[in-house]
Parts: structure tokens; sequence; C-alpha cells
């Protein structure tokens, strides 16, 4: 399995401006990685095409590269001047585009997109002002998940208590709560003492 990775680095038109009916070239460099899972020396390439603003084809070259036989990865480094065809009577936005192929061959069907670039042609006598280039603006990244809202922890309410009452030193101090069960206790307590016996009659 082959994988390509590269980038355009130049794209220059030979002039800054073009006669009409005269051959438009433009200086291209770029560079192509190829990089493999098996060792072997067979050619690959690197496809270059230039296209004008309504998509037809007027210019391509293919370079061909090869990879030293101990290695499995191999970087080509193409800066040609790339004949497109006849200038326009109108100035227009060329398209350049890299692929690179595991092949040679112009009909392999294994071309592998890597970069492509717009430059301004320039034509002498041109009343038509080129387009702006083509700018594809980045996706914009995703803005933050919102922070889920704190779940409310429930605190429990204290039970009022009455203020206690002052303790004797040594004792536990004294509380409100218990001065009921106290006074109920000294009742019982009161009615559970015996009497006295009754003095017999008739003696002093």
């Amino acid at each position: 399995m082959d994988i390509f990775t590269g980038n355009i680095t130049e794209v220059k038109p030979l002039y800054t401006q073009f006669e009409p009916g005269s051959a438009l070239l433009v200086h291209v460099a770029g560079e192509a990685k190829r990089k493999t899972d098996i060792i072997h020396t067979a050619e690959w390439g690197t496809l270059w095409q230039a296209f004008d603003e309504k998509g037809v084809l007027i210019g391509s070259d293919i370079r061909k590269h090869s990879t030293a036989p101990w290695t499995t990865v191999d970087t080509a480094f193409d800066s040609f001047t790339l004949a497109c065809g006849k200038v326009p009577a109108l100035s227009f936005n060329i398209r350049i585009k890299l692929s690179a192929t595991p092949g040679t061959l112009p009909a392999t069907p294994f071309w592998t997109f890597l970069d492509d670039q717009y430059a301004p042609i320039s034509v002498f006598g041109s009343v038509v002002s080129p387009s702006p280039i083509p700018f594809s603006y980045p996706t914009p990244l995703p803005s933050p998940a919102p922070k889920p809202a704190p779940t409310p922890i429930a605190i429990p309410t204290p039970t009022p208590t009455l203020p206690g009452l002052p303790g004797l030193p040594g004792l536990p101090e004294l509380k409100a709560e218990w001065l009921i069960p106290i006074a109920l206790v000294a009742v019982v307590g009161i009615l559970l003492i015996p009497k006295g016996k009754p003095k017999p009659k008739g003696k002093k």
C-alpha cells in the first residue's frame, strides 16, 4: 500500500503580464513524499495539472521518481516551468493541482490528490479583472459543550432546641426537655414514701 503526502510551495507566472495568444508559462514547485509497506524500486510519479476558471484542463506534466532499494520512503522535490497552452484574451485565475501515483502512466486511476493553488494571470489589454481567487474558509471548531449545572445537595435542617438550664458543678447540664420527666418522678416518689405509724390510743 502506498501513502502519499505533499504540498505546492510555489505557483508563479513567468511574466507579470502576458500578450494574448502567447505561450502561457507558469513556474511551479512542490514536495511529495511516498511511503510504502514493501521494499521495491518501481517508479512513481507526481502529476501537475493546470485549469482555467471553468475547470478546463490547459496543461499537465508528469515527473518520474524512484525509491531507493533499501528503503520504503522517498521524497521528491519538483521545480520546473509548466506549459499551459496559449494565453486567452482575458485575465483569469489559473488553478495548479498536484497529485501522486504509484505508477507513471497518465491513464492510471490511482492518483492521490495532494494540494492545489490559484494564481492570477494578467493579460495585456484585458478590460476584465480576474475574479477573486477562491478561498475556502476553515470550518469553525465546535464550541465546548456547556458544563452541567451542579446538582443541589439537600442540607438537613437542624431541629431547634431550647436553651439549656445552668447545671451544677460536676453534674451534667440540665435541659429544658428534662423538667417534666423529673417533676413526674418527684411526684411519684413523694406518693410512694410510707407514712409514719399511728400512735396507739391511751398512750402518752
